[in-house]
């Protein structure tokens, strides 16, 4: 009997991580495409600024004798870090507003686990 539950089981077909079941999954689903979305965005714009730096032609010791340029580096650098932070803190509030979403609906949800024990001798 119990094998025939277990055939059952395996074959309602392929489960997906992308295919969500629940709205709680979801939300999560969301949460993670977004968070994709956004690291293939930085991973793509890396990869530009990478390509940049190394094909671009430059004389030697550019660096030493150019201040506009040091300057022009020093603020690049720094919009970079404070752009980075600004992400990081929106994706942080975002994960918050997603848990707080999770719990709400499992909290409001009218079908709850009850579990009765009976204990016997």
């Amino acid at each position: 009997m119990s094998d025939v539950v277990y055939e059952k089981a395996v074959m309602q077909g392929a489960h997906s991580v992308l295919g969500p079941a629940s709205p709680q999954a979801a939300a999560i689903t969301h949460l993670a495409l977004l968070f994709f979305a956004l690291a293939a965005i930085v991973w793509l714009l890396v990869l530009a600024f990478l390509a940049y730096s190394v094909l671009r032609p430059r004389r030697l010791a550019e660096r030493d004798t150019d201040a506009r340029l040091t300057r022009r580096q020093t603020v690049g650098v720094s919009a970079a870090l404070g752009l980075s932070a600004i992400v990081l803190l929106a994706l942080g509030f975002v994960d918050y507003g997603t848990g707080r979403e999770i719990e709400t609906a499992r909290t409001n949800s009218g079908e709850r686990l009850r579990i009765r024990v009976t204990g016997r001798q």
